[in-house]
């Protein structure tokens, strides 16, 4: 699945978990209403999640992506 393996990334804020390369505990939960946004900062090389627009801690950058992933080979998927 997303985030099981080097190639994908996944973010649960109803399960509180982050995946790549296996599973990681998130102490985020969104709610009912919630807005969520992801963003990718393809030179910085992060993933990145708001909340109703906020970027701020414990949101923003959730991943760090290794400089061998190339920007032209993400694909965003939402579920």
């Amino acid at each position: 699945g997303i985030g099981d393996d080097e190639h994908s990334w996944g973010v649960d804020g109803h399960r509180c978990m982050l995946w790549h390369c296996g599973d990681l505990p998130w102490g985020v939960e969104w709610g009912v209403g919630d807005v969520i946004g992801l963003a990718c900062d393809l030179e910085a090389r992060q993933i990145l999640v708001s909340v109703n627009g906020d970027f701020s801690a414990p949101n923003g950058v959730v991943f760090d992506m290794d400089a061998a992933v190339s920007p032209t080979e993400l694909f965003a998927a939402f579920t």
